[in-house]
C-alpha cells in the first residue's frame, strides 16, 4: 500500500466514524429516558404516580391489570401508594441488570451449545 492509500483509508473511517457519532447524539435526545418516561405517567403532574395513573397508561398496552398492580407494588419502595422519580429510576435500572444477567446467561448457554 502507498501512503496516498493509507491516508486516503483512514480519512474514509474518521468521516465514518464522525458520521456515526453524529446519528448516535442525534438518537439520544429521542431516547426515552426513566424522566420522561415518569413524566408521561404522572397524569397530574404532581411529581408522584398514583396506581391509578400507572394503570391508566399502560392499559392502552393491554397488560393486564393483575399484573400491572404486582409491578407497580414491587416498584413502590416504601409502600405508601404511589411512585416517586427516585423509585421509578431505581425499579428501571434494577430492571435493566435484570434484562443484562438475562442476555449475558442466554450467551452463556449458546456458546456452550457450540
Amino acid at each position: 500500500m502507498t501512503f496516498k492509500t493509507i491516508k486516503m483509508s483512514l480519512c474514509a473511517v474518521v468521516l465514518f466514524a464522525g458520521v456515526q457519532l453524529s446519528a448516535a447524539q442525534q438518537n439520544s435526545g429521542n431516547k426515552r429516558t426513566p424522566e420522561k418516561m415518569f413524566a408521561s405517567l404522572d397524569a397530574d403532574e404532581d411529581g408522584m404516580v398514583t396506581l391509578e395513573e400507572f394503570k391508566s397508561k399502560k392499559r392502552k398496552n393491554e397488560v393486564p391489570v393483575e399484573r400491572l398492580e404486582k409491578m407497580f407494588k414491587r416498584m413502590d419502595a416504601n409502600a405508601d401508594g404511589t411512585l416517586t422519580l427516585e423509585e421509578y429510576q431505581k425499579a428501571m435500572e434494577k430492571r435493566k441488570e435484570q434484562a443484562q444477567k438475562m442476555k449475558k446467561r442466554k450467551e452463556a448457554e449458546n456458546e456452550s451449545e457450540d
